[in-house]
């Protein structure tokens, strides 16, 4: 039971016909696994290396993924494109899974969406080896199909298993296993799924459950709500293979799929990217650059000098929820212009506005040491609220009494010019403000989300809104108002209100010298 594992790369000039009917390729490394197995032993083990081992070909992006070194995180999710060879780097990866487990007796699992899908896994198993790797020195005795189950001759076992749910009655098909480790096809399709996946690692040696989660980028608020949640999870490595980084597919074919597809579908399908939801709201949000950390040199906390208190803050109350959202201004470097960063997020529901007052407050006092009203030199926070009115539609002048009784200073987020009097802000401009601040049309980002040194945002809920918040039906920027418990408007609406008087653009003001401090 060993293996070559060969890394390989396109060459047409120097290189061989290495795989039947594919480019010619070069081998660049290689490396051995597994060996002679003595199936008399009590338990099995390894007794050489192999005579006759099997020989892989992968390429160099799907080297690491498949070896699962000791130095990756335990759980990898693999962000795939169509063509980038996601099923059969999950089949060597199982493989070496159940080289690496010889004599434990244990079990590895393989999940799919579908059961179509657990036989494309059965049939890439079985293609990578012979039938002497299976007990009793045969397939036929090697597999049970009507347990799902391989049988190897090293004493270790291989589970499928279809997440489909048939039925809420019939429960997760999941339950009741112990595996070593696991591999998950499409994972995306298998959200629901998945804590029971994690469940089932109870019996990895030494704790260390190793999982391999092949994906392909969809447009679902529950698997990007559960993807955002994975990348705030240091035990979770994010991986991207994208369709030409896989050797055997001619180079040519990725360019006759870019002249017959949209740019989206090309980034999705072919680049194995997420462009994020087809009537997204935010559009210049990329998690990878609006997630940062505050810089710990060069960067200069103007917030006093340009909201004239030291904390700025946008509420948005509701029926349902309330939601406050935290930030400051700074400076970096010797930029003339203005950098802000959402640092703290409170979110209540079901609750009196009074006590989502409190809990901003006691944030505040933890995480910032701010608004402690023992203490007349205290730091102080400023509040932008959505306008108030007569009207159903706007805010009583309450909700402004209670962030008073409390001691922070709090005022309208617009005003008609000249007049003093409340205005309002206006959806789409506001839309607008928070694109141009995420990424504008010079490529110059202005907006960012706190997060620690793994990466987890400091604003959880407004990232996610920020990543997922679609247009309804009519195009239009507005939550589900009639299913509140999905609606994601109310954090970036926050987030607005905080921003208007500052960022919007006022008559004179070039885009350019848009955000400048002056």
């Amino acid at each position: 039971m060993g293996v070559i594992l060969r890394v390989v790369v396109q060459d047409e000039v120097s290189g061989d016909e290495l795989v039947a009917g594919k480019p010619k390729l070069r081998v660049i490394r290689e490396t051995t696994h597994g060996g002679m197995v003595d199936t008399h032993a009590r338990p099995p083990r390894y007794v050489g290396p192999s005579r006759k081992p099997q020989v892989w070909h992968c390429g160099e992006a799907q080297e690491p993924l498949i070896l699962h070194a000791a130095g990756e995180p335990l759980r990898l999710l693999v962000y795939g494109a169509m063509g980038a060879g996601k099923t059969e780097i999950l089949a060597m990866w199982a493989w070496l899974q159940v080289l690496a487990l010889i004599g434990t007796g244990l079990q590895v699992g393989l999940t799919a969406p579908t059961q179509e899908r657990t036989v494309m896994i059965r049939d890439a198993m079985v293609r990578r080896a012979p039938e002497s790797w299976y007990r009793g020195g045969t397939l036929a005795k090697g597999w049970s199909e009507r347990r799902q189950i391989f049988r190897f001759a090293n004493g270790v076992t291989a589970k499928l298993v279809s997440t489909k749910l048939n039925s809420s009655i019939e429960g997760s098909r999941i339950q009741g296993y112990n595996w070593a480790a696991c591999g998950s096809d499409e994972l995306q399709d298998s959200v629901h799924a998945d804590s029971d996946i994690e469940a089932r690692g109870r019996a990895a040696p030494g704790g260390r459950y190793k999982r391999l989660g092949t994906c392909t980028p969809k447009d679902s608020a529950d698997w990007r709500a559960f993807s955002e949640g994975v990348r705030a999870i240091p035990l979770w490595g994010l991986r991207t293979i994208a369709g030409l980084s896989n050797p055997f597919v001619p180079r040519d074919w990725w360019d006759q799929l870019r002249q017959t597809m949209s740019l989206r579908d090309y980034q999705r399908k072919a680049e194995g990217l997420d462009p994020g939801p087809e009537r997204a709201v935010y559009t210049s949000y990329l998690r990878e650059h609006n997630i940062r950390p505050i810089p710990r040199i060069g960067a200069t906390d103007i917030t006093l000098r340009v909201v004239t208190e030291s904390m700025l803050l946008g509420n948005d109350p509701g029926s349902y929820r309330d939601v406050t959202i935290l930030l400051r201004c700074l400076r970096l470097g010797k930029s003339d212009v203005r950098h802000w960063w959402a640092v703290g997020e409170v979110t209540t529901e079901g609750q009196t506005f009074e006590a989502h007052v409190l809990a901003v407050k006691a944030l505040l006092q933890s995480a910032f040491n701010m608004q402690h009203d023992d203490d007349p030199e205290s730091l102080r926070g400023l509040v932008r609220c959505e306008p108030y009115g007569d009207s159903e539609a706007r805010p009583d002048h309450y909700f402004y009494k209670a962030w008073r009784a409390e001691g922070f200073r709090v005022t309208s987020a617009a005003f008609r010019n000249g007049e003093g009097k409340n205005a309002r802000v206006p959806l789409e401009a506001g839309v607008e403000m928070i694109n141009r601040l995420l990424c504008n049309a010079a490529g110059v980002r202005r907006l960012f989300i706190d997060c620690d040194e793994h990466g987890k945002p400091a604003c959880p809920k407004l990232a996610e809104a920020l990543q997922s918040f679609e247009r309804d039906a009519a195009y239009k920027a507005k939550g589900d108002k009639r299913h509140k418990e999905h609606d994601l408007s109310d954090w970036p609406m926050a987030l607005t209100l905080a921003l208007w008087p500052y960022e919007r653009l006022k008559d004179g003001d070039g885009i350019r010298r848009a955000g400048a401090i002056y």
